[in-house]
């Protein structure tokens, strides 16, 4: 029961913060349905469009009745050349996965498996940089303050996003299997928006959610920098080029 309340939960989690998604709304409480959060949210969107490659970072902790289980995780992105690397740690075993255009190779324990994520349409709308603007659809936004994020000044969104809603959101990306049993208790979730640029500088995301009656946590930071700086993404001569096989969202992705 422990293992499943970590695997729902860790799968709910990376599709909030690192899945592949098109671009949403967000919440309207303006009388003329500009507020200050809905438009600074409508800006981030369009400045997202014209990303070509980035960096993000994610560190996730999930716990479930005293188990715990950590992830970190660094992946470069050239959404021009269609290629990204990500590298990452879970519990102490590494992997790395290459993206070239809707093939994933993925390297665990000196084994390769290739995969097609054609169905994802994963270049199509900027990957977990677009999945953060999707999430501002799930419930209300608000401006809560304003920080300074690697020297970076931001304006801060808070979402309180609707259970339900969020839940939908979810099962669209891939996860219903995971979820069909399970109840979101509550969500924090803070966007980081950079002042000049409009673009994404950090998230901050708290989930509690109940699964077959047990509780279980997770805390996640996603840190996007390196707007612009070049990406260059060669998948090594090991890597098999046959098997591809369609698989639903992961973390990698």
């Amino acid at each position: 029961m422990q293992r499943r309340a970590l695997s729902a939960l860790c799968v709910a989690a990376l599709l909030v913060t690192a899945g592949c998604a098109g671009l949403g709304g967000s919440g309207d409480d303006g009388a003329d349905g500009q507020s200050r959060a809905a438009q600074i949210a409508t800006d981030s969107g369009e400045a997202m469009q014209d990303v070509e490659t980035y960096q993000m970072d994610v560190e996730m902790e999930v716990s479930a009745n005293g188990q715990t289980l950590t992830m970190t995780q660094r992946g470069v992105y050239n959404r021009t050349a269609e290629r990204a690397r990500i590298d990452m740690t879970v519990r102490g075993t590494e992997a790395v996965s290459y993206m070239d255009g809707t093939t994933m190779y993925v390297k665990t324990n000196g084994m390769w498996q290739t995969r097609d994520v054609a169905d994802q349409e994963p270049w199509e709308s900027g990957s977990g940089l677009a999945r953060q603007q999707e999430m501002l659809g799930t419930g209300e936004v608000s401006v809560t303050g304003s920080a300074t994020v690697d020297g970076v000044a931001t304006t801060v969104l808070t979402l309180e996003p609707d259970p339900e809603e969020l839940k939908q959101f979810l099962a669209g990306q891939g996860s219903s299997g995971s979820l069909d049993d399970a109840s979101i208790d509550d969500v924090t979730y803070e966007l980081y928006v950079a002042n000049e640029t409009d673009r994404p500088r950090k998230v901050e995301m708290e989930m509690e959610m109940t699964i077959q009656g047990q509780s279980a946590t997770a805390d996640a930071t996603i840190a996007f920098s390196n707007y612009g700086e070049p990406v260059t993404v060669e998948i090594p001569e090991d890597a098999p080029t046959a098997s591809v096989s369609p698989v639903r969202p992961t973390a990698a992705a």
